[in-house]
């Protein structure tokens, strides 16, 4: 499976992200980093679930089957 196919980001979590930081995401290059994140963070997983980083990008994902599935993404703000 490519890792295009494993990660989905979901259409609302893009435009929630383009409308908050008024800045649009490349989803095909981004999925393929979020896959890496990911299978590095596993050990931080809840049930079906959980939260991982791309430098300051966080994102917040759901796993159905052998899928991920991303429905928020933010970044982290810098501390003062």
């Amino acid at each position: 499976m490519s890792p295009i196919q494993d990660v989905v980001i979901e259409n609302r979590a893009l435009k929630a992200f383009a409308k908050k930081y008024g800045r649009r995401l490349r989803p095909a290059e981004l999925a393929v980093r979020m896959r890496a994140a990911i299978k590095r963070n596993a050990n931080h997983e809840c049930e079906g679930c959980g939260e991982a980083a791309l430098g300051r990008l966080r994102f917040r994902y759901t796993r159905r089957g052998n899928q991920f599935f991303v429905s928020e993404i933010w970044i982290m703000e810098e501390k003062q």
